[in-house]
């Protein structure tokens, strides 16, 4: 699927995407991310901060691309082995497998972010309204119907959206994906980082986030797949 689509990102420049993204990303329930500010009201403090979750979400969805793309190159016939990647249409699969769950990591947010999940029912989390969103709401249709060659379900991509600490996946490549999103070193970590002290006006999130993508890569293939 060729990426036709395009969003000027103030992080990370161009942000391509497909037919498919496109469509999650002008649903109801994603588009609602516009109203929610990444930092809740940390605006009244520092007035850059007004950013919102729904340019964080397009972000992130950047930066696992970056990290993917850089871990296939690295890992080579040995990653494919590893993870049963035996033509390439497994990788392409993988690859927009991980830009999904990426894009809908953070579709269940409140208003105020993190901010009054102490106030809701049973103290739930985002996480619980985004397994919901994804499995059945606008977005589960928008998965159902999609028009792509891989036929991804919407399990797997709640599975790669929240991560072991809140859906357990039974196989590996969903748990190295999901990995790739929210691991201590995911992208959803580099890009809120990246993002919120641009907007603040801060330089302690700033850092160079490429040359981290590339060198975590290189560890790990050093380390999983033998010195190179």
């Amino acid at each position: 699927m060729s990426d036709t689509h395009e969003i000027r990102d103030p992080v990370h420049g161009f942000v391509l995407f497909n037919d498919l993204e496109k469509e999650l990303i002008n649903s109801r329930p994603f588009q609602r991310l516009r109203d929610i500010k990444q930092l809740s009201l940390t605006y009244l403090v520092y007035p850059g901060a007004t950013h919102t979750r729904f340019e964080h979400s397009i972000g992130t969805m950047e930066a696992v691309t970056q990290a993917f793309n850089v871990i296939v190159t690295r890992g080579g016939a040995a990653l494919r082995a590893m993870l049963g990647w035996d033509k390439d249409a497994d990788v392409e699969r993988a690859r927009q497998l991980v830009r999904l769950g990426a894009l809908l990591h953070d579709v269940g947010h409140t208003p105020f972010s993190h901010g009054p999940e102490e106030l809701l029912p049973g103290k739930k989390k985002h996480e619980a309204f985004t397994e919901k969103i994804i499995l059945k709401s606008e977005i589960s249709d928008i998965i159902a119907r999609q028009r792509t060659p891989f036929r991804l379900t919407a399990k797997e991509i709640a599975d790669v959206a929240l991560g072991s600490k809140w859906r357990l996946a039974s196989d590996v490549t969903t748990r190295v994906l999901a990995e790739l999103v929210s691991g201590d070193l995911g992208a959803d970590r580099i890009d809120y980082l990246v993002r919120d002290s641009l907007h603040a006006g801060v330089a302690y999130g700033k850092f160079d986030y490429p040359r981290l993508i590339r060198v975590k890569s290189h560890l790990s293939h050093q380390t999983s797949f033998g010195a190179a």
